[in-house]
């Protein structure tokens, strides 16, 4: 089964996308209820030993740091409905500090779940390749930014280049030595002004790392749109000025997803006009979140923890979700069809 992400190989179509919304919105909820949510994102933890350049996550205050447990996690998995088939298993936090992920990855899978994590691959080689792989997770990606240390580094502070990529290239050498397919490992790498020039060598990189596939994914910039609300939002998030112009890419480009108006303000490249919300959030500590662009959890309607998943989902304001009515969904980056470039290596 392929995941969501692999959707991305094809531009995305805004007919499409914005009749999903609209459904979403408006089906009658026996009608609902037969094809939502088709995917759930579940936080393993909101903590992260990272300090991402870009990332507002840790920047944001209001939320208590955890953990997911795993009997909380398992209970999670039995709430969801069966049209959930895909689910996700990293947010706010880098999944890979609880030790408990793949334990999930594999009860997840027992319950026929497609399974997708993305790790900065700091405690890769806390885990071994077997346990990875014995998991049964289906598509497993590494962000490494830039084909060295220095801009892999510059980008994502207090990470080590050289010891993700050796423990990467350790999982898939396992991986082909044991003739063994799943997961498919993705050198999964953000392109900006600092990276766009280097995506031969990057990809030069993922093969001799032996890595499955390559995604290529636009940088989103916080700020760059609707600065106020991220100031407001994220007032530990800085120099904001500063950061646009290290990685906003100035020209046209594939993998840019900013472009100028009239008055020199930067806006999202053909923005939507409504919102799918095909994937809900299901927080470390059982809350159901409405959006990915909420690590504060600001927007929570009900614990799947307390009352079970349909009981809570069943709070969401469709309308207002649909039509992005909330304050979160100014900036946010899921608005424009940004792209991922997939390529497959072996």
């Amino acid at each position: 089964m392929k995941g969501l992400h692999s959707m991305k190989k094809l531009k995305e179509s805004s007919f499409f996308i914005d009749a999903v919304a609209l459904t979403f919105a408006y089906a009658p909820r026996p009608v609902f209820r037969l094809f939502y949510p088709y995917s759930a994102t579940i936080e393993m933890t909101n903590a992260c030993m990272a300090r991402c350049d870009l990332c507002n996550v840790t920047c944001a205050t209001g939320r208590k740091r955890g953990m997911m447990k795993y009997s909380d996690f398992a209970r999670i998995i039995d709430f969801l409905p069966k049209t959930t088939r895909e689910i996700y298993l990293n947010y706010a936090g880098e999944p890979l500090m609880n030790k408990d992920v793949f334990k999930c990855a594999k009860y997840a899978k027992e319950k026929r779940l497609y399974v997708y994590i993305s790790t900065n691959g700091e405690l890769l080689d806390k885990f071994t390749p077997k346990e990875i792989c014995d998991s049964g997770v289906d598509d497993f990606a590494v962000c490494i930014d830039g084909p060295t240390a220095q801009v892999h580094e510059g980008y994502r502070k207090f990470t080590h280049f050289d010891r993700i990529c050796a423990a990467a290239k350790k999982l898939n050498d396992y991986k082909i030595k044991n003739k063994i397919k799943k997961p498919n490992t993705i050198f999964q790498t953000l392109i900006n002004k600092q990276t766009y020039e280097l995506m031969d060598d990057t990809l030069a990189l993922a093969k001799k790392l032996n890595f499955d596939e390559i995604d290529f994914r636009t940088t989103y910039v916080p700020g760059a749109v609707n600065s106020e609300w991220v100031k407001k939002a994220f007032p530990n998030f800085k120099n904001i000025e500063e950061k646009k112009e290290i990685y906003l890419i100035e020209k046209e480009h594939d993998y840019n997803a900013y472009e100028k108006d009239k008055k020199g303000n930067y806006k999202y490249k053909n923005a939507r006009r409504f919102c799918s919300f095909y994937n809900p959030t299901i927080f470390w500590n059982g809350d159901l979140g409405v959006c990915c662009n909420d690590p504060d959890g600001t927007l929570v309607y009900g614990n799947v923890l307390k009352e079970g998943f349909e009981k809570a989902y069943r709070k969401l304001n469709r309308k207002n979700i649909c039509f992005m009515r909330y304050a979160v969904c100014k900036p946010c980056f899921k608005s424009c069809y940004y792209n991922i470039g997939v390529k497959k290596l072996r």
